[in-house]
């Protein structure tokens, strides 16, 4: 169904996977490479300070635009649904995205009812984040700028993120899993 509509598309549209994250400022512990006898020190924090990212993948151009907010609410999400509409102004924004109950709470659908021509939402099965290229966007991004890296502040973690996201870095994992 999802990819049908993705190649039945109207002109002009353009075709989002959608997805939120978390980002901790404790940083995320993994495998790493090491000399012999000589053990990783990571530095971390007690600090439990995290922030919530919303984004989406433009399938035709693999750019993604993002928003970081403190909060994962349905009025984070709206301000989020705004953020595509400035960024693809006029155009028809098919998003795809999961069962999260912030996309079918009751202010999004009012949100949905006033811009019902700039919105389209298609729902994957409940469970199947591998249905969700932006889940491997997530993935590539949190080994280059959590993994085994303490950014000391919550406002440096941010900022890595934005500059992560802003290079494009991740296309070779996402087209792999759209190739697959």
């Amino acid at each position: 169904m999802i990819e049908e509509r993705s190649r039945n598309r109207p002109l002009g549209s353009v075709f989002l996977y959608e997805d939120e994250s978390d980002f901790l400022l404790k940083p995320l512990l993994g495998k790493t490479l090491q000399k012999v006898g000589k053990q990783a020190i990571v530095p971390a924090t007690l600090e439990s300070k995290k922030f919530y990212c919303f984004a989406a993948l433009n399938i035709d151009t693999l750019e993604v635009t993002h928003i970081n907010r403190r909060r994962k609410r349905s009025l984070e999400f709206i301000e989020f649904l705004e953020a595509l509409r400035q960024r693809y102004p006029g155009r028809l924004k098919i998003l795809v995205l999961d069962n999260y109950s912030i996309h079918n709470s009751k202010a999004v659908k009012e949100y949905l009812t006033r811009n019902r021509e700039e919105f389209e939402f298609l729902f994957l099965p409940t469970y199947s984040p591998k249905l969700n290229p932006m889940e491997d966007v997530w993935r590539v991004t949190k080994n280059r700028i959590c993994r085994n890296v303490f950014h000391g502040t919550i406002e440096r973690l941010e900022m890595a993120l934005d500059e992560e996201i802003g290079c494009r870095s991740y296309e070779n994992a996402v087209i792999a899993k759209l190739a697959a």
